[in-house]
């Protein structure tokens, strides 16, 4: 077991991860969040159609007056998504979900947070009717919620910004049967926003 974990932390840390895992210690929801109603709500870009292939990007910026110890959230994207903090990619997912069930990640941030303005972005994706068999969605979207009352400043809500992903393209399977595994995708590098 001892070997599996070291394994575990080198994949993590080439994968520039090394601040999700601490020994056995991952963030779990407090109790509020497992019992009641959370007070993010889910978000998407005002042109995203319901249920089509597409990317955006979305970001909020808040300070801090001080760096803190811990800074959970909980994070989960219609269909899929990666999480940065300050330009550094700090988590993608979520787990495989379907319509009928959701998975969110619970995420630490206080390592890339910083005292003063801090970023927090996402890229979402969804694939629409191409979708893999194990990541159907409803509608593309993000949700983020802080775990106390100190991290609800970057709740999902109207304060945060949106901009459709222009380099994204998808690169459908013609096959004649049926594939549990979505379209391929193509991503032009000149239309990637970068920054």
């Amino acid at each position: 077991m001892r070997a599996f974990s070291l394994c575990l932390r080198c994949v993590l840390l080439l994968a520039g991860l090394h601040g999700l895992v601490r020994g056995v210690e991952l963030p779990v929801p407090s109790e509020p969040l497992l019992t009641e109603l959370w007070s993010a709500h889910w978000i998407t870009d005002a042109t995203a159609p319901k249920n089509e292939y597409g990317g955006y990007f979305f970001r909020k910026q808040f300070e801090l007056a001080r760096r803190p110890e811990h800074f959970v959230v909980h994070v989960t994207a219609d269909a899929r998504y990666r999480l940065w903090i300050n330009g550094r990619s700090v988590s993608f997912g979520p787990q495989r979900s379907d319509i009928w069930v959701t998975h969110y990640d619970s995420v630490d941030l206080a390592p890339w947070l910083q005292v003063g303005a801090n970023v927090i972005a996402a890229q979402v994706w969804s694939y629409g009717e191409m979708s893999p068999y194990a990541v159907t969605g409803v509608r593309t979207g993000l949700l983020v919620q802080g775990d106390t009352a100190a991290e609800s400043l970057v709740n999902s809500d109207a304060t945060w910004v949106s901009r459709r992903d222009e380099s994204r393209a998808p690169v459908p399977i013609k096959l004649p049967t049926y594939i549990v595994v979505g379209a391929g995708e193509r991503v032009e590098a000149a239309k990637y926003p970068w920054g």
